[in-house]
Protein backbone atom coordinates (compact mmCIF):
# COMPACT_ATOMS: atom_id res chain seq x y z
CA UNK A 1 0.00 0.00 0.00
CA UNK A 2 1.29 3.47 -0.89
CA UNK A 3 0.05 6.61 0.89
CA UNK A 4 0.47 10.16 -0.45
CA UNK A 5 1.22 12.52 2.46
CA UNK A 6 0.27 16.02 1.25
CA UNK A 7 0.80 19.46 2.83
CA UNK A 8 -0.29 23.04 2.05
CA UNK A 9 2.87 25.15 1.83
CA UNK A 10 3.85 28.68 0.84
CA UNK A 11 1.39 30.43 3.14
CA UNK A 12 3.99 32.29 5.19
CA UNK A 13 4.85 29.65 7.79
CA UNK A 14 8.50 29.37 8.73
CA UNK A 15 8.52 25.54 8.71
CA UNK A 16 7.87 24.96 4.99
CA UNK A 17 11.38 23.66 4.23
CA UNK A 18 11.24 21.24 7.17
CA UNK A 19 7.81 19.96 6.11
CA UNK A 20 9.06 19.29 2.57
CA UNK A 21 11.37 16.64 4.03
CA UNK A 22 8.36 14.75 5.45
CA UNK A 23 5.71 14.86 2.70
CA UNK A 24 5.50 13.17 -0.69
CA UNK A 25 3.54 16.01 -2.37
CA UNK A 26 2.72 19.65 -1.65
CA UNK A 27 0.20 22.33 -2.63
CA UNK A 28 1.96 25.68 -3.06
CA UNK A 29 -0.01 28.88 -2.36
CA UNK A 30 0.31 31.44 -5.15
CA UNK A 31 -1.76 34.35 -3.96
Amino acid sequence: MKIDLNADLGEGCANDSALLQLVSSANIACG
